[in-house]
């Protein structure tokens, strides 16, 4: 391969992984892939895990398939550095809007929230006062089925739980 191309390796994962099999190649020979992102997903006795992109290129040579196994440090494949192509760049352009997107509405609602709670500060207070109350509520009812049960020296059906207590 040219010296300009990057080596895909299996990783070191530890003394003890020797191998590990190839999963799943996440892109095609001749597809371009972003830095970071993914290349493939490999899977040894002890862990499965993904290869990612040292940087953006084309894969240009895929050496082991999925199914078949590469020892630690063994070059898989190749990727030749290069630049986004131009559709990569509207759909990278795209989702980074999209994202912005998300985070601003995100934003939004957080701020909306912080708003009710200033204009009705007494309203959580509230909920937390009637969480409070049905929860002081269930252990008492705990409580007096724990004394039934000990004073009768056995154990209530359902049915009669919910009888005398309103509660399974």
């Amino acid at each position: 391969m040219s010296t300009q191309e990057i080596e895909i390796r299996v990783p070191k994962l530890g003394e003890s992984i020797t191998e590990a099999m190839v999963g799943e190649w996440y892109v095609r020979e001749g597809q371009y892939v972003a830095a970071d992102k993914n290349l493939v997903s490999m899977e040894s006795d002890k862990a499965t895990f993904d290869i990612p992109a040292a940087r953006g290129g084309i894969v240009s040579k895929i050496l082991k398939k999925a199914g078949e196994t590469a020892q630690v440090e063994e070059v898989i494949g190749y990727l030749k550095p290069a630049e986004a192509p131009a559709a990569d760049l509207e759909e990278t352009r795209r989702q980074r809007v999209e994202e912005r997107r998300r985070e601003d509405e995100e934003r939004r609602r957080r701020e909306e929230e912080e708003r009710r709670d200033e204009r009705d500060p007494g309203q959580r207070h509230i909920d937390l006062t009637l969480l409070l109350a049905e929860l002081v509520e269930n252990e008492q009812r705990q409580s007096r089925l724990d004394e039934v049960v000990v004073q009768r020296g056995e154990e209530l059906a359902p049915e009669q739980r919910r009888e005398a207590f309103g509660t399974e």
